[in-house]
């Protein structure tokens, strides 16, 4: 090549990369490369066309790290090598795939991350565009799109016949075929039906003939994947919407599961979700039906409380969905569903937060407002009411009890369960509280709840003191005389970092913890320790005391999670055992 044309083809190449921010390679016949721009990082950009066996004046290939590259062969027997492009998001495992692919040091990163920066995301038709446009400002020949293409689809399309041919010998040899095609169809059919009962079943019994789905990816992990995403996508079209379900709740769903999906590390994990997604599919499709045994009216009841399940509903609020009357409305869905409306309400919350808790990342405080627990907890009217003057337990307990069960049966409340702070703490308010908590639960076929009283005592610190660090350990203490305290340590998810214990403070407690976390102490054990914890991570929170109106985050978490105890064989924590004093003398 002569110098006049080396400086013209050099010339167009720069000025290629100033419009595009495409690198360029130019190599001589020998393949040696005689420039490269940008000059850094050093590149082989050659050794990527070497299994290429296209003879043509512009070839396109796909990188492992799927980027786009386009040689074009001169005059000459010289190359222009132009690349790389994406068509989809640079990150930083693109980058050190990049620089595998073209023997780029390692030392050179940050020159070829610059590469990337300005290379444009264009598709693969796009670029061929752009590659065929230098070409014939270089040699001054137009190339059609339509042959390159085609002569591509052509290849490609006989190897994959060739692949098919030799798996259809192979399978016809050993005689497995694919049959799958008649259990899909009993299967949406049951997911369409709406009764995750009998599509459990179904699965049960023909586990054994979901066989042969066939081969689609190179390792079994991505095999499943992609069976599990076509088979919630069919789930989606042939079942989901054809019965009835929301066509946006649909789409939201199939997006959810497919990030499930792709976030799972093991096979079991996806056939676990596809057990999951499927029987959600089949129980909110059962949901959308209008059962035999109700009226339009109470199913109209019933579609508008699940719709707005996440607002304050009232009942003049579900009587007014169908036009009648409170009265009328809360007698006919009694009626034929066996439950009030406000026994409906709750039921259906509590489903809705079992959902959230098992498949977002909501806490339970943002689970609790968006569902309207914190606005309309249970009883919160009552349970302002303290009493602070002591052990008085037997004395206020039961007048508290009555004014909450007079409360709930007057405004129609359901109860659904009892909950009861289970010690350590006092002998006998221990066995005051669970007595009457068991009686309760007897008297009215509740299930029992209950809750360690050092958790308990934690709530209203991650309620109300936001500035508590992500690395913060808390520490709840109960006073048990003298320089003794009941104590546990949690992290700001409540999961125990120590268990309860009986400690004697002295200025080595909680050491341990002290020397790599902030711990903060509070509860009515808490004061007397600040003179013996002068740690610098030490921190008292003051004015902690285990309230009633503090149990219902957790309780209702245990309602969702169905955390109950056996009423009968149910006893408090006491930490301790009960030792009884010795009687004074009379004489």
């Amino acid at each position: 090549m002569n110098t006049e044309r080396f400086i013209r083809i050099t010339n167009l190449c720069m000025l290629f990369y100033r419009a595009e921010g495409i690198a360029f390679s130019l190599y001589d016949a020998d393949g040696i490369c005689q420039l490269q721009y940008p000059v850094a990082p050093d590149r082989n950009t050659q050794s990527l066309f070497q299994a290429s066996v296209r003879d043509c004046a512009l070839d396109i290939i796909s990188s492992p790290s799927h980027a786009a590259y386009a040689k074009m062969l001169l005059n000459g027997g010289w190359q222009i090598i132009i690349g790389p492009v994406y068509n989809g998001r640079i990150s930083a495992t693109t980058v050190q795939s990049y620089m595998e692919e073209c023997a780029i040091p390692s030392t050179q990163k940050n020159a070829a991350s610059s590469i990337l920066e300005v290379a444009p995301n264009v598709s693969l038709l796009e670029f061929f565009d752009k590659a065929a446009y230098l070409y014939y400002c270089v040699d001054g020949e137009i190339l059609d799109p339509a042959i390159y293409f085609d002569l591509m689809e052509d290849r490609e399309n006989l190897s994959v016949g060739c692949n098919v041919a030799q798996t259809m010998m192979e399978r016809k040899e050993t005689e497995t075929y694919h049959n799958t095609y008649q259990w899909e169809q009993m299967f949406y059919e049951r997911i369409r039906q709406g009764d995750p009962e009998q599509l459990e079943a179904f699965l049960l019994q023909d586990a054994a003939a979901r066989l042969n789905r066939g081969t689609m990816a190179e390792t079994p992990l991505r095999q499943a994947k992609n069976l599990f995403i076509g088979a919630i996508t069919k789930i989606g079209m042939l079942a989901a919407i054809p019965a009835g379900l929301d066509v946006e709740l649909t789409y939201q769903l199939l997006d959810s599961y497919t990030m499930d999906c792709e976030r799972a590390s093991t096979i079991p994990e996806i056939d676990r979700l596809h057990m999951t997604a499927a029987m959600d599919f089949c129980r909110r499709i059962g949901e959308t039906h209008i059962p035999n045994d109700v009226s339009r009216e109470v199913h109209a009841c019933m579609c508008y409380i699940h719709n707005h399940i996440n607002v304050s509903i009232s009942l003049d609020d579900v009587a007014a969905s169908i036009g009648r009357s409170v009265s009328y409305t809360g007698n006919l869905f009694k009626k034929e569903t066996g439950k009030t409306l406000g026994s409906y309400i709750a039921e259906c919350r509590l489903e809705e937060a079992k959902s959230l808790l098992h498949y977002t990342e909501m806490t339970l405080a943002e689970i609790s407002s968006y569902l309207c627990f914190s606005s309309q907890s249970y009883f919160q009217n009552v349970f302002k009411k303290e009493d602070l003057n002591g052990p008085s337990h037997a004395v206020s307990l039961g007048v508290f009890v009555d004014e909450a069960l007079s409360f709930a049966d007057s405004h129609a409340m359901p109860l659904d369960a009892v909950a009861v702070s289970c010690g350590p703490g006092s002998y006998t308010g221990l066995r005051i509280g669970v007595s009457m908590a068991k009686g309760i639960c007897y008297g009215r076929n509740l299930p029992l709840i209950g809750l360690p009283t050092l958790k308990v005592q934690c709530v209203p610190v991650l309620l109300y003191h936001e500035e508590l660090p992500e690395d913060a350990l808390l520490c709840p203490m109960i006073d048990a005389r003298r320089m003794e305290v009941y104590a546990a340590v949690y992290d700001r998810a409540l999961k125990p970092v120590r268990d309860i214990a009986a400690d004697i403070v002295d200025e080595n407690s909680y050491r341990e913890f002290l020397d790599s976390h902030p711990v903060y102490f509070f509860g009515d054990g808490a004061a007397k320790c600040k003179e013996k914890i002068v740690h610098p991570n030490a921190h008292f929170i003051d004015g902690i005391r285990p309230l009633a109106s503090m149990m219902f985050p957790l309780a209702e978490k245990a309602i969702a999670e169905e955390d109950f105890k056996d009423v009968a064989y149910f006893e408090p924590f006491y930490l301790k055992e009960f030792v009884a004093s010795q009687p004074k003398k009379l004489i």
